[in-house]
């Protein structure tokens, strides 16, 4: 049974295991790298060393990304362990902890789960000023967990992995890392390498002609210049009308002169899942709390949460807990409702949601054919767009959907022939979501997946890919990014990873590799479960790559709670294994005592602690 922790709500943490070793030594390997020493033999090739003793072993894991999923691998890993037994080092690119929500600082970023949801199970915060929270507030909950949990002394901030390569024999990775406060390139390796890197952490610019003449200040929403001022007398124009676009248009109109949104596609704009009750909710005790009712007023949509309703959840933990339990309850219950195109909870949201578009665009309806879609609701990322249709309405804002023709130092030319002339250009066009990694990685036998990757990605689990020994990733091809809270899952995989890692610790393998043809049939099950969806009901999205008809790669094929309930129990036998000892791979059962059997005061009956089972 691997080793579990409880983490407990001030931080300290209880082991539910015994038999793990207490102390593990290193020593230097021939290439000069940190490795472990062989282990002791006697002539008939016996291990003299207790059952999962660790004796010489200590397993080197290297994180990238000090994000929401690599803070949790950072809080959770050296808590599952003995000192000793795992030696961990993240690296971050950036100066700061919480990845995205660290780049992206562009006016209205915001988080489009709830807050108290958008945390993690063990770390709730009884203090977010609002349902939904800004990307500075999330930053800091997530950098504040960090140091309250002890991460930072397993971070290298602005340190940046260049390259990683298999080395099969030492049954490792060479790690190459850039540091980036003065560019020296230093080297590391690791037993296991953990891509935490996160799917919205490479932003890139359009593919437009002549973007890069423009004569005026050229943004891009991921890479915010906070130095260009906005003010009555700048026009500006805004490509995109995705997550990012639809959080920016509200903050900039009431600024400019003019704002020019040039729209490719069109989309629904989603009712946010939240209305006044919610937040009113906390301050009544025996209130009942209502997190599926939607408001259509951008003023309320986002209501803040009050000094008493903080104070409320600050005094009464389990209130606090309740309250979040019935949002995330809630939330992934309308999975079932209304992710099968043909179920009667997708039909209808598209008359539904149709209307309440058309009413919050009345002062300018022509605008609704150029805006809902025909296709399913939810087929591409839904954004509760707080104000955003308001904004397109109002005098000072044009709506563009002639197509991007080129850019030209004066403005934009559409394929109609226009120039519109601007001050400003804004490309909320996103990020480059194919989930490759942003480093060159070469594995088993010089394999580059990245290759195969730039046209659809697939993998196994969305957590590990064949031919890739002792790598796994967090969120990878068909993550549940659309499923649900994404926090829960991230934490999900994390606990998966670490059971791997025990794996190899408990049983001296020296490396572990998805089967080829389990990644094939994971890929082969996802393909045909996914046309009953949604995701392909006709829409361009993210989700297939950016095209209309691809293959789905972006999203998990069921709820979330399916895909938690998989990765509960990892399925070894969708691996291959080589062993420290290549003559048998039972070796590490060693010489036939776990160290309760040779420590004379360990309790030897341990068994019996809690023993029974209920009539």
């Amino acid at each position: 049974m691997p080793h579990s922790t409880r983490t407990e709500m001030n931080g300290s943490s209880t082991s539910d295991f015994d038999d793990a070793p207490k102390h593990y030594t290193s020593s230097k390997t021939s290439n000069g790298t940190k490795g472990f020493t062989e282990p002791i033999y006697s002539p008939e090739g016996v291990k003299e060393a207790p059952f999962y003793s660790g004796r010489g072993r200590a397993l080197r894991v290297v994180c990238i990304g000090a994000g929401a999923a690599g803070i949790y691998l950072g809080i959770k890993l050296p808590r599952s362990f003995r000192d000793g037994a795992v030696d961990l080092q993240i690296y971050e690119k950036n100066p700061k902890f919480s990845g995205c929500w660290y780049e992206n600082t562009y006016p209205g970023c915001a988080c489009d789960i709830p807050s108290q949801v958008y945390s993690y199970s063990f770390a709730p915060n009884p203090d977010w000023s609002h349902f939904y929270s800004s990307s500075a507030e999330i930053q800091a909950y997530f950098e504040g967990v960090a140091i309250r949990y002890g991460v930072p002394k397993y971070v290298k901030l602005e340190h940046k992995v260049v390259s990683a390569i298999w080395n099969e024999q030492l049954g490792q990775w060479a790690l190459k890392i850039e540091r980036l406060e003065d560019g020296a390139v230093i080297e590391d390796f690791a037993d296991v390498l953990v891509n935490a890197s996160g799917i919205l952490n490479a932003w890139k610019w359009p593919d437009i002609a002549g973007l890069h003449s423009f004569k005026g200040p050229l943004l891009h929403s991921a890479k915010w210049d906070h130095s260009v001022e906005f003010d009555k007398t700048t026009t500006v124009g805004v490509i995109g009308n995705g997550s990012s676009a639809i959080q920016i248009v509200p903050k900039l109109v009431p600024l400019v002169k003019k704002l020019d949104t040039f729209i490719r596609t069109k989309t629904w704009i989603a009712l946010p899942f939240t209305s006044g009750k919610v937040a009113s909710a906390a301050v009544s005790k025996d209130a009942t709390l209502d997190p599926t009712a939607a408001l259509v007023d951008p003023q309320t949509s986002n209501p803040a949460y009050t000094d008493a309703e903080r104070k409320r959840f600050r005094d009464d933990p389990a209130y606090l807990a309740r309250y979040r339990w019935e949002i995330e309850h809630e939330n992934n219950a309308r999975f079932t409702l209304t992710t099968r195109k043909d179920s009667e909870g997708a039909m209808a949201a598209i008359p539904k949601l149709a209307a309440i578009m058309k009413a919050r665009l009345a002062r300018k309806p022509e605008l609704a054919d150029l805006l809902i879609p025909d296709w399913h609701v939810g087929c591409r990322r839904l954004t509760p767009g707080v104000g955003y249709l308001e904004a397109l309405c109002e005098d000072n804002v044009s709506v563009v959907t002639s197509s991007i023709q080129r850019v030209v130092a004066e403005g934009i030319i559409t394929a109609d022939g226009v120039l519109h002339p601007l001050d400003v250009l804004v490309c909320a066009t996103g990020f480059d979501v194919s989930t490759r990694p942003h480093f060159d990685v070469v594995g088993r036998d010089g394999y580059v997946f990245t290759h195969e990757w730039a046209k659809s990605p697939k993998g196994y689990l969305t957590l590990a890919m064949s031919n890739m020994p002792n790598y796994f990733l967090f969120n990878g091809p068909n993550a549940p990014v659309a499923n649900g809270s994404l926090i829960p899952a991230m934490e999900a995989e994390g606990d998966y990873i670490i059971k791997m890692v025990d794996k190899l610790l408990r049983e001296d393998i020296r490396s572990v590799c998805v089967k080829k043809e389990a990644e094939q049939a994971f890929v082969d099950y996802t393909d045909a479960w996914m046309p009953r969806t949604i995701w392909k009901s006709g829409c361009r999205s993210w989700y297939k790559g950016g095209t209309v008809d691809g293959r789905v790669s972006g999203v998990w094929p069921g709820s979330i709670l399916h895909f938690m309930a998989l990765l509960k129990n990892p399925r070894f036998e969708d691996y291959t294994y080589t062993y420290l000892n290549d003559q048998s791979p039972f070796a590490f059962l060693g010489n036939g005592y776990t160290l309760a059997d040779v420590d004379p005061e360990a309790d030897k009956a341990s068994y019996l602690h809690g023993a029974g089972i209920a009539v």
